[in-house]
């Protein structure tokens, strides 16, 4: 799961290639974005971490996976 969690989360790269392709996103908004994301993922990772180890870390995957879709 965790494997396909990953891939599914390297297409984000391109979604903002083509942001700035098609709908003309300035560079400064897609730094924006990815910067939003990368601290997003810094803060969130050590709280799940911690969420994963009270409750089950299956369970911390599978909202990881809807919070994607």
């Amino acid at each position: 799961m965790r494997v396909l969690s990953q891939f599914a989360g390297m297409g984000f790269a391109f979604y903002v290639i083509y942001a700035v392709r098609r709908f003309g996103l300035s560079d400064a908004s897609a730094a924006l974005l990815v910067t939003a994301l990368l601290i997003g993922q810094v803060v969130l990772s050590p709280i799940m971490g911690r969420i994963g180890d009270r409750w089950s870390h299956r369970g911390i995957m599978s909202v990881g996976a809807l919070a994607r879709l």
